[in-house]
């Protein structure tokens, strides 16, 4: 697949920078390096970079989004792949799972800690960051999970004193949209000066392994 979406631009004579989910989450690293390899071979002049994200979905399609401005504005590919490699270091989202049953299916997690969650309908807020997953916190209530996102967003500025107006962001759902007008107003007021976009869809592939009613933040500088 990455073989087949590499070849058009390499035949009409263009570089190409990928840039994949983590590959903590997934082979996709793997196999574009393995794409590029093969190509490479058809293509000796051209370059192909493929970049480790260290994120997925929203923060992924935000790093794209800065790396096709920098495009735009005339910046070199070197310049382009110096940010993307930068970047993702400081690139965060900030999630809640939203059916534990899903990550048991898809192997992340054992059945025990899947009942014992469902007992408890506590819902995991997670971190992921420099291509590694942590745990942000626990809630049994939606509302309060979100509200926890936005806590542990504030608290991550005032403990490395970045400033939010240096970031680009954006909130994402997979299935409940009813709330995220009042998400994407709290998240305003706890980041002010951060440039926000609209709200996002999160797709199938993590949804996949998250469930329904998974919701987070991305962010990227």
């Amino acid at each position: 697949d990455y073989m087949d979406a590499f070849r058009p631009a390499l035949e009409a004579g263009k570089d190409i920078i990928c840039i994949t989910m983590t590959r903590t989450l997934t082979a996709s690293l793997e196999s574009a390096v393995t794409a590029k390899s093969m190509l490479e071979e058809e293509f000796p002049h051209a370059q192909i970079h493929v970049i480790n994200s260290w994120v997925a979905t929203g923060a992924q399609a935000l790093l794209l989004m800065e790396m096709a401005r920098m495009q735009k504005n005339g910046k070199s590919l070197n310049e382009v792949i110096t940010y993307a490699e930068k970047a993702r270091e400081d690139a965060r989202i900030h999630f809640m799972v939203g059916d534990l049953s899903y990550l048991e299916i898809g192997g992340r997690i054992g059945k025990v800690a899947t009942i014992s969650a469902g007992l408890l309908k506590i819902k995991p807020i997670i971190i992921l960051k420099g291509g590694e997953i942590s745990a942000g916190g626990i809630c049994r209530a939606r509302k309060k999970g979100l509200t926890q996102i936005a806590s542990i967003t504030a608290k991550h500025f005032k403990e490395t004193g970045e400033n939010p107006a240096h970031y680009i962001a954006m909130p994402g759902t997979n299935t409940i949209w009813d709330d995220m007008d009042s998400f994407y107003a709290l998240l305003q007021e706890t980041v002010p000066g951060m440039e926000f976009l609209p709200p996002f869809q999160i797709g199938a592939t993590i949804s996949t392994h998250t469930g329904p009613g998974t919701t987070g933040f991305c962010f990227v500088k």
